[in-house]
């Protein structure tokens, strides 16, 4: 007994550690990454993540919400290694944290929501890798823009405004959707519920004089300190939280293709630093009422019938209850341009797509299709269906019981 409990002390050390320590972007030279920095109108602090390949065309990818852009590395470094780009990852103001010398990563007078998000954030990204980086040629090639989840709606957002679509669509050469919403119209139950709960909570966190949540984080802090100090809580008590805080997550958002080291990696290293108060509310008040994200005046922050003349690649996935199947259908008809393409996948989730270890689901090489030639990969195809080679028995029986709603 004594010494099984070692062995468990000594595996749950370890694989917290190799958690913790691994250098991000690991696959890629350490003097290719580098971490920028961006302001904001609103004077907001923000971190970009650059891949560096000088001269080849340029990738903007954007994260979704409660994920930093940490959460795209994997799929950032499967394209600048197969798709010679020069890679920027943004992250919407305080969902990397920002070193104290750098100023504030929230608005200490304005609001911290969806509108600022979209309005503020991904403008000031772009504007920066546009002026202060990009080579003539880069400049002419145009910027390819890349969204998950929330990071989609960002782009979007920006070009459903009027005046930011004719400072920014000049620029652009094509966008990819990873699983991005323009409403919550179709959410399972569960999620609805999470909405109730979440917006009585988030006006008590605004009654404390709280601006974010960043729950994440200090349980991480907390956590580190234990195991730095040793002893039983360090060694024993600490790593069995967080391995049940893990279990708990991967049980929310059931992966499929995404293997245990990479679900302990994205635990630990690609939540949001912190999550704003007003962006929590602001999804939860869409669901609670009609599905449509709104701005201050009323008027829906996402227009896609606004996005004309631009290629468009809309992924959704079979699994997805964030961004569901038929939501995503929708939003591929309701897009202005005519120059859409739209790729299914099947048996993935809203977090296989972007964090999959397993070979037999990498359906990349259709996105890299795409990217390279947006214009002719329309002109080829208008839809893409994707079948992951699924070997395991286990995951097919699962999928089958996710597709009846089990």
């Amino acid at each position: 007994m004594t010494r099984t409990l070692a062995v468990l002390i000594i595996l749950a050390t370890a694989l917290a550690a190799l958690a913790a320590h691994a250098r991000d972007f690991e696959r890629l030279p350490a003097r290719d990454v580098e971490e920028l920095y961006v302001t904001t109108e609103d004077g907001v602090r923000e971190k970009l993540i650059h891949l560096k390949n000088p001269g080849k065309p340029i990738l903007l990818m954007e994260p979704g919400l409660g994920a930093q852009g940490l959460s795209l590395e994997l799929t950032a470094t499967a394209l600048r290694l197969r798709g010679d780009y020069d890679i920027f990852i943004g992250n919407w103001r305080g969902s990397a944290k920002i070193p104290e010398n750098e100023g504030p990563s929230l608005s200490a007078s304005g609001r911290n929501g969806l509108e600022e998000v979209i309005r503020k954030d991904f403008p000031a990204h772009f504007r920066f890798v546009l002026n202060e980086y990009a080579s003539p040629a880069q400049k002419a090639e145009g910027l390819r823009l890349f969204g998950h989840s929330m990071g989609g709606m960002m782009i979007m957002g920006a070009l459903s405004d009027p005046r930011l679509s004719a400072e920014l669509k000049p620029f652009i050469k094509g966008i990819v959707l990873f699983q991005s919403p323009h409403h919550v119209n179709y959410l399972q139950g569960y999620m609805k519920a999470f909405a109730r709960v979440g917006q009585p909570a988030a006006a008590a966190a605004r009654a404390l004089g709280l601006r974010a949540i960043d729950m994440h984080t200090r349980l991480l802090s907390r956590s580190q300190r234990a195991k730095d100090a040793g002893g039983f809580k360090g060694r024993l008590l600490m790593p069995a939280v967080e391995n049940f805080a893990i279990a708990l997550t991967k049980l929310a958002l059931s992966p499929a293709h995404t293997g245990r080291e990479q679900v302990r990696r994205a635990f630990f290293k690609m939540g949001a630093d912190k999550i704003p108060v007003d962006l929590l509310e602001d999804f939860a008040r869409a669901v609670l009422n009609d599905g449509i994200f709104l701005d201050s005046r009323g008027e829906r922050l996402i227009r896609p019938e606004r996005i004309t003349d631009l290629p468009v690649q809309v992924v959704r996935t079979k699994l997805d209850t964030l961004a569901p199947w038929d939501e995503q259908g929708e939003y591929f008809n309701e897009l202005g341009t005519a120059r859409k393409q739209l790729l299914s996948v099947h048996e993935m989730n809203h977090v296989d797509s972007v964090l999959f270890t397993r070979p037999e689901v990498d359906f990349l090489e259709h996105v890299l299709g795409f990217l390279r030639d947006p214009a002719t990969a329309v002109a080829q195809a208008r839809t893409l269906v994707f079948e992951p080679r699924c070997e395991s028995i286990l995951t097919k029986l699962r999928y089958k019981l996710r597709l009846r709603g089990v």
